[in-house]
């Protein structure tokens, strides 16, 4: 399934991203004879980096129209997991050689910071068909 950017679906999947999940906090300060180690325990972490080597400008164009809203949206991995986020960064690059005329970005990175995280199942439709049929018995004695 394509990942999904508010009501956006991705025409392609990002070639990477960070997977959501717990991250520890913590800090480590070196002294003359030592260490000072703190520790605040495991969080949510809270930035999801989705990255494409290229994609299509409609695609590009559609995600930067979100970007542009400056507003919190929804984002999906098509899977299981499900976010409300704010879009830190969005950019990729012109094909190199080709120019903007060209319909395709390269080196595309989006950068999504995650607010809450929402219930989300995958769904998928199966049909099932019964097919019943009926016999019927005749005996008959001599």
């Amino acid at each position: 399934m394509n990942q999904r950017l508010g009501s956006y679906i991705f025409e392609w999947n990002p070639d990477r991203y960070s997977i959501p999940g717990k991250e520890k906090s913590f800090s480590m300060v070196e002294t003359y004879s030592s260490v000072g180690w703190f520790s605040w325990g495991m969080f949510e972490k809270k930035t999801i980096t989705l990255e494409w080597d290229w994609m299509s400008l409609a695609q590009y164009n559609a995600i930067k129209a979100i970007f542009e809203q400056d507003v919190q949206t929804s984002w999906t991995d098509g899977k299981t997991i499900a976010y409300t986020v704010e879009i830190n960064d969005f950019g990729g690059d012109y094909f190199e050689n080709y120019g903007i005329d060209l319909a395709y970005r390269e080196n595309v990175k989006l950068e999504l910071y995650m607010v809450a995280a929402l219930t989300y199942t995958a769904t998928t439709t199966s049909s099932t068909t019964t097919t019943t049929t009926s016999s019927s018995t005749t005996s008959t004695t001599n």
